[in-house]
């Protein structure tokens, strides 16, 4: 009987040890398949000071600490966000402006929320001193750091 009983919990340890090296698996899949935003200008895109890419963060979906939140995400990958603010309320659809004519920081801006490049418009103000322009709107929870993972695009 003791000998059946050694044999069982071999099985259910070396099943914990399989299912434990599959989940490593996947997470370093899902880790190595997802692009990661690079904060960086290429070199000598502007003549802005740093190599950092700056960005403005405007709250127009009306709801409170959006922006805040926003500035924390962005900061925590690397971005300078050097301005957060509100705008009028009302915007239906999160957008980002390209302030510099630099369409691979903006890009760069927008994989970091998750959205595609087709929220990006080009809105030139070389008096901002930054490269791009993030404004919420009430489509927010469709984009990090407020996006919830949809388990069916996983796998």
């Amino acid at each position: 009987m003791a000998g059946k009983f050694g044999n069982w919990m071999m099985n259910v340890g070396i099943a914990v040890a399989v299912l434990v090296a599959a989940v490593l698996l996947y997470a370093f899949y899902v880790r190595i398949s997802t692009p990661i935003p690079d904060p960086m200008r290429l070199d000598g895109e502007t003549d802005l000071l740093g190599s950092t890419i700056q960005v403005q963060v405007l709250n127009g979906a009306g709801v409170d600490n959006l922006g805040l939140q926003m500035e924390n995400h962005l900061i925590g990958l690397g971005f300078d966000v050097v301005e957060t603010d509100n705008f009028r309320k009302g915007m239906e659809k999160t957008v980002i402006l390209d302030r510099l004519g630099n369409l691979d920081a903006s890009e760069q801006v927008a994989l970091a929320i998750e959205a595609n490049s087709e929220r990006i418009s080009t809105d030139i103000l070389v008096d901002y001193y930054l490269d791009a322009t993030i404004i919420i709107g009430r489509d927010y929870q469709e984009f990090l750091p407020w996006k919830v993972p949809d388990l069916e695009e996983v796998n």
